[in-house]
């Protein structure tokens, strides 16, 4: 079964907040991690669908500023 790694960076969002909305979306063993003010994240996701869904509760947190660093099959 093919998965998306995928590396994200966001700013004005608490570490738990992140983890408790990955849990819902991403595969177990992500790791997230809380560096120079920003909040980073590499997880595996199912299927593009999914990241799609993530995204939409990503942008729908209106203080939240993220980006993605990379997304690749693997």
């Amino acid at each position: 079964m093919r998965m998306l790694l995928v590396k994200l960076e966001c700013r004005k969002i608490a570490v738990e907040e992140l983890v408790e909305l990955l849990s819902d979306y991403a595969e177990l063993g992500f790791r997230v991690w809380l560096y120079d003010k920003k909040v980073y994240a590499i997880f595996k996701i199912s299927s593009m669908s999914v990241l799609k869904q993530l995204i939409d509760k990503l942008n729908a947190i209106h203080h939240l500023k993220f980006k993605f660093y990379r997304i690749e099959e693997v």
